[in-house]
């Protein structure tokens, strides 16, 4: 199986496709499916409702599934983007401050996704939430990503 297969990764800042937010969703299982992938099983509509929901964003967009994901907020294209990996069920997930553009709450919702995981989270640099932490306990906070405890 190839290694890309089995690692998600979400960037800083949102990198969501030019296509509908539905689409957005479906794209990558929709890869895997063809290619043998662990992805999840069910219809499509139902995966793209419970991705959407694990990043509480379900009930904001749930009737502007077809418009195009670029026209959402940057926290709500960062969910997005978290919610594209949710159905690929990746083996590794590598994370450079996924949370950085999330409210609290959002931040909340995926550091419950984080830690129900059944893969461990990589944070190349730093914890995922060190943006959260005040200044002067940043400095310490960096260490290699082989020391990095799951939230």
């Amino acid at each position: 199986m190839q290694v890309r297969k089995q690692v998600g990764m979400v960037f800083q800042r949102p990198n969501p496709l030019p296509i509908s937010i539905r689409d957005n969703i479906l794209f990558s299982h929709r890869l895997h499916a063809k290619g043998g992938g662990n992805v999840s099983k069910g219809k499509p509509d139902e995966i793209v409702e419970e991705s959407l929901r694990q990043v509480l964003l379900w009930d904001k967009v749930k009737d502007r599934l077809k418009r195009k994901a670029t026209e959402l907020s940057l926290e709500e294209q960062q969910k997005l983007c978290i919610a594209r990996l949710l159905p690929v069920k990746p083996v590794v997930l590598l994370m450079d401050e996924p949370c950085s553009a999330l409210d609290p709450k959002g931040t909340e919702a995926v550091e419950e996704l984080i830690c129900a995981a059944s893969c461990p989270p990589l944070a190349p640099t730093h914890p995922p939430l060190a943006h959260t932490a005040p200044r002067s306990s940043r400095s310490g906070a960096r260490t290699p990503a082989a020391q990095q405890q799951v939230l």
